[in-house]
């Protein structure tokens, strides 16, 4: 887990900041850390997230084949984007119909 350590050390995030954020014990995020246990694929989706990191690079450190991913992320955070301006826009409209 030496790429997950660097990717959290790199994002200057505690560790147990970053443990209490995905929803697990200090005790077990070490436990993923040290490779005594295996990181559930749920918790370690929400670590990529948190990172902006591909999943593939937190567990072995290549990207390679994680472009669709990254592309994923990218469209998932216009569509939201999208529906917040829209929401803003038919915010100023209602106003002014007001």
């Amino acid at each position: 887990m030496k790429h997950l350590k660097t990717a959290i050390d790199n994002a200057n995030l505690s560790y147990s900041a970053l443990a209490r954020d995905i929803g697990v014990s200090r005790s077990t995020f070490w436990g993923w850390l040290n490779g005594i246990h295996d990181i559930p694929a749920t918790k370690l989706f929400k670590l990529s997230e948190i990172l902006s990191l591909p999943m593939e690079y937190l567990l072995n450190g290549n990207s390679r084949g994680s472009t669709l991913e990254l592309t994923i992320r990218k469209m998932e955070k216009l569509e939201l984007q999208k529906h917040e301006a829209i929401s803003a826009i038919e915010n100023v409209l209602k106003q002014l119909k007001s």
